[in-house]
């Protein structure tokens, strides 16, 4: 019982002394906490009277006790960035972008809390060793003249790097070390190949390579189980190895304005892919077993040579959007493809129709339409058996009267008759409940119902009123 009782007395001093201490502590930081915040407010007034700020910019961020966080000076030409800048130290972001540096600033990697740094748009080639103590999470070096990444980087806990529009010729071996790294964009440099160990970023999940040098991809790719964004477009890519297979989680794929001729069976046993983008490229077929992805959810094939669908293209039940404009080898289009009832966005511009396919009219869940630019001068009234449709363009088309179908679509928001042949509107075009917009810029129109020049002089300023362009 003595035991007990001693040990709770000296639980008891103990207590004391933890909030003797912690009053005092609170004491004194209440005390540093004035002094800093006044020496923060002369270095302000420096500020203002040494740089001449572009209103637009938000220079200074602060936190809730009204220390400057942030600093953001960019679109100034600065021969060297300020050092008083050095005294704010509870930065965590700086951004210098536009600021015409030829070199890296070096007392940035004082800064102890410093997570956030912008220096894009600069004229910087060469990046100090020495991040060794660094915390920094998110560095963007866009558009300088950087060729070589230093090894110390590997040290910080980088999330998100931003390598785009430098001079590297092949990828930095830092960066596979970079055992944090979810985001990574390297576009715009002429790199050849990736490296087997970028199988080694475990963590990522968005990776940006557009317009480099990369010809393939490495089996090892395989490796990048949390990849779900893969962006080549305008890369000379030729394949896709079967290694891509085991990105199990890749959700969307660009290859727009690749040397992609094919797409390979196996694309189909991507558990997760939504998304293929295919713009700009030589493809002329599809995948004969595409029909068994269980996941496509968007094809976008506008200007590619696709000529025609494979049989069982009408299959696809998850297909919500097809983009097929602008393919000048695709002649005809299937009857079929009315029977994908999931289809939500089609566009079917630039293909030299003379009239709207049959299949539309079946597209039941159909809500954004586009048939702009082409030879179309009547609309069939079935179009009103679009019920879901709340956006289409019947832009560049020949159109002589306003469709009547266009006033019976409950609901319709966006029409786009622009550069069309209409000469007036009828008052009707009015009636859709939940109509917000029709385009009539271009047309011959010789008069409108005074509705609508009310409409047009008011810009439309309410919001139950309809805008009128």
């Amino acid at each position: 019982m003595s035991y007990i009782n001693k040990s709770y007395q000296i639980f008891v001093c103990l207590l004391l002394t933890l909030s003797i201490s912690v009053k005092f502590n609170h004491t004194f930081a209440q005390s540093d906490i004035k002094k800093k915040l006044a020496r923060e407010a002369e270095l302000l007034k420096i500020f203002e009277n040494t740089f001449v700020f572009p209103k637009e910019i938000h220079i200074f961020r602060k936190d809730s006790l009204g220390f400057v966080t942030g600093v953001n000076i960019s679109g100034l030409t600065l021969e060297e960035v300020p050092t008083e800048i050095n005294e704010f130290e509870f930065i965590s972001e700086l951004i210098f972008t536009e600021s015409n540096l030829d070199s890296f600033p070096l007392f940035i990697l004082e800064f102890k809390h410093l997570k956030f740094l912008d220096l894009s748009s600069n004229q910087i080639d060469n990046i100090p060793d020495k991040f060794h103590n660094s915390k920094l999470e998110i560095l963007d070096l866009y558009d300088n003249k950087i060729s070589v990444l230093p090894p110390s980087l590997k040290y910080p806990k980088i999330k998100k790097l931003i390598i785009q529009k430098n001079e590297f010729s092949y990828l930095p071996s830092v960066i596979t070390d970079m055992d944090s790294l979810s985001y990574l964009s390297m576009s715009k440099n002429a790199i050849q190949k990736f490296p087997n160990e970028i199988g080694n970023l475990k963590k990522l999940t968005e990776l940006y390579a557009r317009e480099t040098a990369l010809t393939t991809l490495p089996e090892k790719i395989s490796e990048l189980k949390n990849l779900k964004r893969l962006d080549l477009t305008a890369s000379p890519i030729k394949t896709l190895l079967k290694g891509i297979v085991g990105i199990e989680k890749l959700r969307v794929i660009f290859l727009d304005q690749t040397k992609i001729e094919k797409l390979p069976d196996y694309i189909v046993d991507l558990p997760n892919l939504e998304t293929i983008y295919l713009e700009d490229t030589n493809i002329s077929t599809l995948p004969t077993n595409i029909h068994k992805s269980k996941s496509i959810k968007c094809l976008g094939l506008k200007g590619s040579n696709i000529r025609s669908f494979p049989s069982n293209f009408h299959k696809m039940e998850k297909l919500e959007a097809l983009y097929i404009q602008k393919c000048p080898n695709l002649k005809n289009l299937p009857e079929s493809l009315g029977l994908i009832k999931s289809l939500k966005r089609l566009n079917i511009g630039y293909l030299d129709l003379g009239e709207i396919p049959n299949f539309v009219f079946e597209l039941d869940s159909l809500e954004e339409l586009s048939i702009k630019r082409n030879k179309i001068q009547d609309i069939p009234d079935k179009l009103a058996n679009l019920k879901n449709l709340k956006e289409i363009e019947l832009n560049m088309n020949p159109l002589m009267t306003y469709p009547k179908a266009l006033c019976e679509l409950p609901n319709i928001e966006k029409i786009n008759v622009n550069q069309t042949e209409l000469t007036t509107l009828p008052l009707e075009a009015l009636n859709p409940p939940k109509l917000k917009c029709i385009l009539i810029d271009y047309n011959p129109i010789r008069s409108l119902p005074r509705e609508f020049l009310i409409l047009k002089r008011n810009r439309c300023g309410l919001p139950d009123k309809i805008r009128i362009e």
